[in-house]
């Protein structure tokens, strides 16, 4: 970057924050991170999304916030950038219901599935609890009114306001209201039954809303971006049906984002938002913007979106008509979401990994694949050579390696040996530190070839160990050690 932009990159700070002390003291000990904390560009922070309001910054001891007694002006002298990834889905949520044309607040009663507990706060409850869900009806829309949230409160009941108007306005368009049957999505869907088109079932996803007014409250002139990938939907046709949330249970738990919503609050502030385009994938991904124009024009009841009743394509207009001012971040959006993003890359990297078949168990588990080493390092290369894609196709790439250094062709392009060439060429990233020990360990009675040897002039060696299980090695302690004329790095594997 500091080759092609005229700009300080230098000065730019990484802030990593968590929830949980035990987090930042993994990042902080890591050595990979090490020189990036010594620069200064990189720093931790523990940080509640939905309750703090200042981040303290453990290593430069900086404290990030608004404007308070103790400090008169603000901590940030340029706007802002996060990356929320899979954060939102874990943050609280509202449930609501739109039911013949009657908006509906949702209260679930959570307990176990056994009837009796030997330990009620043992944790591992959370594996087979049990949900209750009610659901009462709302006066009108003023449902946060007098809530906690202050001057969000009015955008909150702009967007309930919203969807109630949205599903009893479109309700009416299939033939005769037809009703539609409701499959159950999951073992805690309770609203099982038939439901008219206007029926819909909707999270507020409160938390990320709090999450976002807390750190714009931080950031120059309340500017910000935020990049999020999660699980979620952000077209409300989806939320068409009468079914309750559906808790994925993982440790912890979390639920599908209502990317829709976080727009409609980011927009209502006089930000905007973009979307990709593939409303049915598995991993979503949106950029939000709050440029700081009008910011909370409209908190006194006054709208900064005008949104006729329930008429969706009002969002979509402010949202187009404001990110035409940053036709930069707009290409960008289209170029790295759009056109190929994440969820394309997640799609492509199981389609490979499905092609291969296996057998047996444990030690003796043998995969079969049809892809060529070629393939693999092909879409390492398309994932910057991410280590847990390494991981995914290590087999792979173990039994490929080995055709080339017991002269075999591989692939079927005839060029003997280059993508082992890249592999090593990997391999000498300190970021990547258990994978070219082992794969050197896998080898180590067969000299290198030349061009090998050359590009293998460090490699990772765990202390003292010499299995060539992966899963032990990953969790050794390493250090670098020189490489001389084989494999055995000076006969210690």
């Amino acid at each position: 970057m500091k080759t092609t932009l005229r700009f300080p990159v230098e000065n730019v700070v990484y802030v990593m924050t968590d929830f949980t002390e035990s987090n930042l003291n993994f990042w902080k000990d890591h050595p990979a991170l090490e020189p990036f904390v010594t620069s200064g560009q990189l720093d931790f922070a523990i940080f509640d999304a939905v309750n703090d309001t200042e981040l303290r910054l453990q290593n430069s001891g900086v404290v990030l916030g608004p404007p308070n007694g103790d400090r008169d002006g603000e901590t940030t002298k340029n706007p802002m950038c996060i990356v929320a990834n899979y954060l939102f889905d874990t943050l609280c949520h509202d449930i609501f219901r739109v039911e013949g044309s009657v908006l509906k607040e949702g209260l679930i009663s959570v307990g176990s599935a056994r009837p009796n507990e030997a330990n009620s706060s043992d944790p591992d409850i959370i594996n087979h609890m049990r949900n209750e869900y009610d659901y009462r009806p709302l006066k009108d829309t003023e449902y946060y009114k007098n809530g906690r949230d202050g001057v969000d409160n009015v955008h909150l009941s702009r967007i309930l306001a919203f969807y109630r108007d949205y599903y009893d306005k479109n309700g009416d368009d299939d033939d005769n209201n037809t009703p539609t049957t409701h499959k159950s999505s999951g073992k805690d869907d309770g609203g099982r039954g038939t439901s008219a088109r206007g029926d819909a079932s909707i999270l507020m996803p409160i938390g990320a809303i709090r999450a976002i007014r807390r750190l714009s409250n931080m950031s120059h002139q309340k500017k910000l971006i935020i990049l999020s990938g999660d699980k979620g939907n952000d077209d409300p046709e989806q939320f068409r049906g009468l079914v309750d949330p559906h808790l994925a249970v993982h440790g912890s738990f979390s639920v599908m984002v209502n990317y829709h919503a976080i727009g409609a609050y980011v927009t209502s502030r006089g930000g905007f938002s973009l979307h990709g385009s593939q409303h049915d994938a598995s991993l979503k991904v949106s950029a939000f913007v709050l440029s700081g124009d009008n910011d909370d024009d409209g908190a006194d009841g006054t709208a900064v979106v005008e949104t006729r009743s329930g008429d969706l394509s009002d969002f979509e207009r402010w949202d187009r008509e404001r990110s035409a001012r940053y036709p930069m971040l707009k290409q960008c959006f289209e170029d790295n979401i759009v056109s190929f993003g994440p969820n394309d890359f997640f799609m492509l990297q199981r389609g490979m990994k499905e092609v291969t078949i296996s057998s047996g168990s444990g030690d003796a588990a043998i995969n079969e694949t049809n892809l060529s080493l070629n393939s693999v390092v092909s879409l390492l290369k398309l994932s910057d050579w991410d280590a847990d894609v390494f991981y995914k196709f290590r087999d792979i790439i173990i039994s490929k390696v080995r055709s080339t250094f017991t002269g075999t062709e591989i692939g079927t392009g005839g060029v003997r040996g280059s993508s082992s060439i890249e592999i090593a060429r990997y391999c000498q990233k300190p970021l990547f530190h258990p994978f070219p020990f082992f794969l050197l360990s896998r080898y180590r009675s067969t000299p290198p070839t030349p061009n090998y040897e050359k590009i293998c002039s460090k490699v990772y060696r765990a202390s003292g160990k010499t299995t060539s299980s992966l899963v032990e090695i990953k969790t050794w302690p390493s250090r670098w050690v020189d490489c001389t004329t084989d494999f055995r790095c000076r006969g210690t594997v």
